[in-house]
């Protein structure tokens, strides 16, 4: 029998502590590298795609050691700084490496003996290329539509399949599934051109003659020669869209041309966020301001590789964005922009893409598996300078980084809340130490954590204080609600004096943003005899109405059912709605102005990428005279003709039990009123309120927004929440109440050992059932340093050793959230 000579550590994407040991074969050892992929058994049964993390010489004492089955890479797909920062967070964020692994690698470089795979809907039937193991494999997809990789196994009789399925995942000719549920479809987009007969001169000109009794398709046909004539372009075709747009032609006019065969067509995969000619834009000068926050930044970088850029909304963050790039770019190094939410983004995409042209790299999930594993590749091979990206961008395998920029840094959806349950920003200020590189936050409304660290001169600073251009701050008004209803002046939840200023706005040719922070109908439905709210039956929150698709829905675990006829404790008829959601602002609206162009932008209307882009092409093209959303409306969008944004109700931003609930409604406030007038016209902000008196009502009010940060910093500080501790959330969850309240009890009892008077009492939260699991929470604050932080992690992992090895209390779910959100 052989004896192993080499032996490997093995991360496998588990949520299970520390690596795994296993040996390798003598033919597999030249290939073995840390940071290849390799096909391992664990357990009885499962089998995983790992990456090796290190070498190990000598036998593991001890212990029986299985063998990997095969070497899926032929270099490394992550290399060693990765590895580092990948411990780094494990450490910081309390979870294991595999879960960090897991959340890092894209779908197609992970396999698992559960996942499914299928036919790829782009692959042609051209069978010449494969081998037989691989050509069965594609026929058998054609029958059986989806196979687990043990049904490959079985079919292929063979223990490892993986380097098959390599291959025809390399090959296009196969998907792993869960990319299905994604639900991505590549974009396409139509292009024309010319037919080849017509591009001698003298049948050029034969084909005018002709079209002499049709002008409109003439000049379609002159502007199209004007486009693509071969001294003005390279290429003779022209995209669709673009030439439509450019040329203001009918669509009917390149219809009919088509049909004549004149013009010929072919659909085109493009990128998602491909929607610009190839041509790059020439680049642009700051302005004077501009320029000096700039060379302020770069001296400042000089000290402190930190520095927040805080602007207000259209004072050009972008422009400068764009210009330090150019910078880094210039320098031979790589360049990571970082975006809350890419899928919202398009604007901002789409303005980088027209000065960066293909050579920018675009990674968030939205994409297909192999558009991933492609970026991360080039990435790897040093193809790639420039990649834009959501949260998990910041795992790519970067080379040679000089500068992350994180783009509206205060916005929370940068914490991931499954595990592991990182926070973008603060792991990409750690990123960046570890690689030597610089950071720049911009926003214009920081987060507390940021504006402590410039306070305490940890981070550099630069402010812009006015917008860019000819653009003016819009004129702010806020409505007291209790005298407007007093002196009825409402019609529902309308003031007369922004219904009024809606429709001025409407006449005048302009166009209106409506901010309501709950989408749906109506937040919940009650008997106006008994008072009975339907609940849903998974969780512990009323049920939601949502008129449209005529349901009461659950914004936690999705449950629906139809809505009530009749009370079912009393039988009455009497049902009343309460509350509102952007559904019912845009009910009523259409009411009140049945004439205006009205469009709603939630998370009800945004299921795809693609419906979020038509809305924003919409609003550009003056489509739509009103836009109702969520937060949605505050993020990355620049509207020309934005003149009058209203806010629904500021109160309900500032009603939610948690500590951040004011520094979130001044953030989104000033944001939403960032949108109006963003041009040489001044915009109007309508801010309907019912208490007027609270503070931060007050502080946005006189346009206070350094008295607002002061008066914030000196609550949290009396009260000793985040900027000045550490505050970890540990949430515990059963079917069984009792159960999840003796864990409760045990992991206070345990934490308090370690961390003594820092671990609060366990408490049921205000949401205390969700999909049928009882909930109770404690919270621990600590010092802000990494003693105390080593503490808690030891804590917490000796936590979950005695959890698991209690018979009763080991079905548990516990979940640490470090820095929550």
């Amino acid at each position: 029998m052989f004896e192993p000579t080499c032996f490997v550590d093995v991360i496998l994407p588990l949520a299970l502590p520390g690596t795994f040991t296993y040996a390798v074969p003598a033919n597999l050892e030249p290939a073995a590298l840390p940071g290849v992929r390799v096909e391992v058994q664990f357990g009885r049964k499962k089998i995983y795609a790992g990456i090796i993390r290190g070498l190990i010489k000598e036998r593991p004492k001890d212990m029986e050691v299985k063998f990997i089955l095969s070497v899926l890479d032929d270099t490394p797909v992550v290399y060693e700084q990765q590895f580092i920062f990948w411990d780094w967070l494990a450490n910081y964020y309390c979870c294991t490496i595999g879960e960090i692994m897991d959340a890092a690698l894209p779908a197609g470089l992970k396999l698992q003996s559960e996942s499914r795979i299928i036919l790829n809907p782009a692959f042609n039937r051209d069978y010449t290329s494969l081998n037989d193991r691989e050509f069965l494999v594609a026929e058998a997809l054609e029958v059986q539509h989806e196979l687990t990789l043990e049904d490959l196994s079985k079919l292929l009789q063979l223990k490892s399949v993986y380097p098959i399925v390599q291959s025809l995942i390399r090959k296009q000719v196969i998907l792993i599934r869960e990319e299905l549920i994604e639900r991505f479809k590549p974009k396409t987009e139509t292009y024309i051109q010319i037919h080849d007969k017509f591009l001698a001169d003298d049948s050029f000109k034969q084909l005018l003659d002709e079209l002499e009794r049709a002008p409109k398709q003439q000049a379609a046909v002159l502007a199209y020669w004007q486009h693509t004539h071969p001294l003005r372009s390279a290429s003779r075709s022209i995209q669709r869209r673009t030439f439509i747009q450019q040329y203001q032609i009918d669509a009917s006019i390149i219809h009919a041309l088509c049909k004549k065969g004149i013009f010929t067509t072919d659909e085109r995969i493009v990128g998602r966020t491909d929607s610009l000619e190839e041509s790059i834009l020439s680049s642009f000068n700051l302005s004077a301001i501009q320029e000096a926050a700039m060379a302020q930044i770069e001296q400042q970088w000089k000290h402190k590789p930190i520095v927040l850029l805080q602007g207000v909304t259209g004072s050009g963050k972008t422009n400068i964005y764009i210009k330090l790039i150019e910078n880094t770019l210039a320098e031979g190094k790589q360049v990571l922009y970082l975006l809350p939410e890419i899928a919202l983004t398009t604007q901002i995409t789409t303005r980088l893409k027209s000065y960066f042209g293909n050579t920018i790299g675009i990674y968030h999930s939205r994409f297909n598996q192999h558009e991933r594993v492609e970026i991360w590749n080039n990435l790897y091979n040093n193809k790639h300078q420039l990649i834009l990206g959501a949260r998990s961008a910041l795992f790519l395998p970067f080379r040679n980084l000089g500068l992350i920029i994180v783009d509206e840094e205060h916005d929370s959806s940068y914490k991931q809340h499954d595990s592991p349950r990182y926070h973008a920003r603060d792991s990409a200020m750690a990123y960046a130490r570890q690689l030597n590189a610089m950071v720049l936050l911009g926003t214009a409304t920081p987060s507390m954590e940021t504006y402590h660290n410039v306070k305490e001169h940890r981070f550099g600073y630069v402010k812009l204080t006015e917008r860019f251009g000819d653009s003016v701050l819009p004129e702010v008004c806020f409505v007291n609600l209790r005298d407007e209803k007093r002196n009825k002046q409402m019609k529902g939840y309308f003031s007369n004096t922004l219904l009024e200023e809606i429709k001025k706005t409407i006449v005048e040719k302009k166009q209106v943003i409506l901010f309501q922070n709950r989408r749906g109908y109506a937040p919940y439905i009650s008997c106006e005899q008994c008072s009975y709210v339907p609940h849903c039956i998974n969780c512990d929150v009323s049920l939601t109405y949502h008129k449209f698709s005529h349901q009461l829905k659950c914004h936690y675990c999705g449950y629906t059912k139809s809505p009530l006829a009749n009370c079912p404790e009393c039988k009455s008829s009497h049902l009343g709605e309460h509350g509102f959601g952007t559904e019912k602002i845009e009910d009523d609206l259409s009411v009140y102005l049945p004439e205006a162009r009205i469009a709603r932008m939630d998370m009800d209307t945004v299921r795809t990428k693609n419906s979020h882009n038509k809305l924003i092409d919409d609003m550009q093209q003056g489509n739509i005279d009103v836009l109702i959303g969520t937060q949605m409306v505050t993020k990355g969008l620049d509207f020309d003709h934005v003149a009058l944004v209203g806010i629904l109700s500021a109160d309900q931003l500032l009603q939610f039990p948690d500590f951040r609930s004011n520094e979130r409604a001044f953030q989104l406030i000033q944001q939403v009123s960032g949108r109006a007038g963003r041009r040489s016209e001044k915009g109007k902000v309508i801010i309907q309120v019912q208490n007027i008196n609270h503070p931060v009502i007050q502080f946005l009010k006189h346009q206070d927004t350094e008295g607002y940060y002061t008066w914030e910093m000196m609550q949290r500080e009396k009260l000793v929440f985040p900027p000045y501790c550490r505050l970890a959330e540990i949430t515990l969850s059963h079917k069984d109440h009792k159960t999840v309240k003796d864990a409760a009890a045990t992991t206070t009892d345990i934490l308090r050992q370690a961390l003594g008077s820092r671990v609060s009492n366990a408490i049921e939260p205000p949401v205390n059932k969700v999909r049928n699991e009882y909930l109770m929470q404690l919270i621990v604050k600590t010092e802000r340093n990494s003693s105390v932080q080593f503490h808690l992690r030891k804590a917490v992992d000796s936590l979950k050793k005695h959890l698991g090895e209690d018979k009763v209390l080991r079905s548990v779910r516990l979940r640490v959230d470090i820095d929550a959100y």
